[in-house]
C-alpha cells in the first residue's frame, strides 16, 4: 500500500518522504538522506512535528519502522566523506528516537521493530557519536522496564549489555548513573535466572543475589537512621552537636 500525502508533499524533507512511502531506494538515495540530516539535524523530527506526517507514521508504525531500519543499516556502508556520522546519528536520535520514548507514545513501544530501532540507534550512538548520547538512550530505556526487558533477550540485546559493560570498564570513573547500571544489570540477571539451563552462570547469579541483599539491607539501615534523626527533638540535636564538636 502506498501512502499518499494530503495536498502537496513536495516540501517534505527526504527523510520524511522516504519513511512515509514504499518507493524503491538505492544506496545513493539513502546517502542523500544522511547528508540532509547532517545539514539539518531537526529534519527527522518532522515525522512527529507535522500533524499530517505523524498521523501517517503512527497509522502504520511497524512498516514505517522497517524503512527507518533499512536506512540505519545502510549508514556504515556510506562513504565517510558523504556526511559526518556523528551529526547524522545525533540529529536523528535527539529529534525522533528520544521523543518516541516519551510516555505519549507508549502504546507503540511494543510494536514490531521498535526494540530493534532502539538497539541499533544505541549501538550507532556508541560507535559514532562522541557526545555520550548512548548514555541518554540507555537511561531513557531503563525508565521503561518492560521495554528494556523486551530488548535484552535478543542476540543484539545481549550485545547491548556487553557494550554497557565495556563502556563502564573503559571509563576512568563511573560511566553511567548507579540507577541505570542497576536497572540493566537486574534485568540481565533476571533473564539468566529464569533460564533453566543456567549456562554455568549460577555462581555469578548467587554473587549478584548477595549484592542485592546487601544493597537492600544498607538502604533499609539508611532509611531507618534518617527516620530516627527526623524524630530526634531539637534539644537532643543540640546535645549531639555539642558532643560532636567536643571530639
Amino acid at each position: 500500500m502506498e501512502f499518499l500525502f494530503n495536498g502537496d508533499s513536495s516540501d517534505r524533507n527526504k527523510f520524511t518522504t522516504f519513511v512515509l512511502s514504499n518507493l524503491p531506494h538505492t544506496v545513493a538515495s539513502l546517502g542523500k538522506i544522511g547528508t540532509e540530516l547532517a545539514g539539518n539535524p531537526t529534519a527527522a523530527g518532522e515525522l512527529l512535528r507535522s500533524e499530517e506526517c505523524c498521523a501517517l507514521f503512527l497509522s502504520d508504525f511497524s512498516e514505517r519502522l522497517e524503512r527507518i531500519l533499512v536506512w540505519l543499516h545502510s549508514l556504515p556502508q556510506q562513504p565517510k566523506s558523504s556526511a559526518p556520522f556523528a551529526d547524522i546519528i545525533h540529529g536523528f536520535t535527539v529529534n525522533l528516537v528520544i521523543p518516541l520514548l516519551d510516555p505519549t507514545y507508549s502504546d507503540y513501544h511494543d510494536s514490531r521493530g521498535f526494540a530493534d530501532l532502539l538497539i541499533i540507534t544505541t549501538q550507532l550512538s556508541y560507535l559514532f557519536s562522541k557526545r555520550g548520547l548512548y548514555k541518554v538512550l540507555l537511561e531513557k530505556i531503563s525508565q521503561t522496564p518492560h521495554l528494556m526487558r523486551s530488548i535484552i533477550p535478543s542476540i543484539d540485546g545481549a550485545k547491548l549489555i556487553q557494550m554497557i559493560l565495556q563502556a563502564q570498564a573503559d571509563a576512568e570513573g563511573q560511566a553511567f548513573p548507579s540507577a541505570v547500571l542497576t536497572e540493566w544489570a537486574t534485568a540481565a540477571a533476571d533473564l539468566c535466572s529464569g533460564c533453566p539451563g543456567k549456562h554455568g552462570a549460577q555462581a555469578e547469579l548467587d554473587q549478584w543475589e548477595s549484592l542485592v541483599e546487601l544493597r537492600d539491607s544498607l538502604t533499609r539501615i539508611l532509611v531507618e537512621e534518617n527516620q530516627r534523626r527526623m524524630n530526634t527533638t531539637p534539644g537532643q540535636c543540640m546535645y549531639l552537636r555539642v558532643l560532636l564538636s567536643a571530639r
